[in-house]
């Protein structure tokens, strides 16, 4: 049985390493906030900078966007918006980007679901906490 309390807090806690691993490698390829992603996602690193500090953050970044992408859209948007976004979002934030498609409630439920889901998509569910 997965401790959801103790791998929703690991799963912040490498969420909120992003934006920090965005400024050190580099903007994301990819378009986390898009309805679709049609094209698997690769890390883009050269054997000669695997130790670099940028090669570091651009492998940690990589394997949150993969854990997002994987993830339902309302799911993947949410924690976009809570986490990779370049402004930090609050709850009701979100729920004004999103025109108020979800209530504030509905939104903290959705991201409570999907802070479990991303850690079970992240590196092979390494996040998940078990009882």
């Amino acid at each position: 049985m997965i401790n959801t309390t103790a791998t929703k807090q690991r799963a912040k806690e490498v969420l909120s390493q992003y934006r920090r691993f965005q400024r050190i490698a580099g903007k994301t390829s990819i378009d986390l906030t898009a309805k679709t992603i049609d094209t698997p996602y690769q890390a883009d690193i050269k054997k000669e900078d695997e130790n670099t500090l940028r090669s570091r953050a651009l492998v940690e970044r990589n394997k949150i966007d993969q854990a997002i992408v994987d993830l339902e859209y309302s799911q993947r948007l949410i924690l976009y918006y809570s986490f990779c976004s370049i402004e930090k979002y609050t709850i009701p934030a979100i729920a004004a980007k999103l025109n108020h498609y979800y209530s504030t409630a509905r939104i903290s439920s959705i991201k409570s679901e999907a802070l479990v889901h991303f850690a079970e998509a992240y590196d092979n569910g390494k996040l998940l906490v078990m009882e």
